[in-house]
């Protein structure tokens, strides 16, 4: 065989595997905002629920400033806030 034929067949085979890793990337990070989402409305949730000493604000205040750009984090924390701030003052 010749080293063309070789070399092509070769490349192909690491295109393919290209393709998978980068599918397999998207996904992971399509897995990872969903997660992030979920735990910020679920810290939202909780702060909601209780404020005794409630240290959560911290975890929360961290996912939100390392998520910064994240334009749907960014609404949650806006509008989560909105309504503890409402619910706040109507106590």
């Amino acid at each position: 065989m010749s080293h063309v034929i070789v070399f092509s067949r070769y490349l192909r085979t690491l295109e393919k595997h290209t393709e998978i890793d980068q599918r397999e990337q998207e996904c992971m990070q399509a897995d990872r905002n969903l997660f992030l989402l979920k735990a910020v409305e679920n810290y939202i949730k909780c702060l909601k629920g209780g404020n005794e000493n409630n240290l959560r604000i911290f975890r929360l205040t961290s996912l939100w400033f390392n998520n910064v750009n994240n334009e749907l984090v960014n609404e949650m924390i806006q509008v989560g806030m909105r309504k503890m701030i409402l619910e706040l003052c109507l106590v």
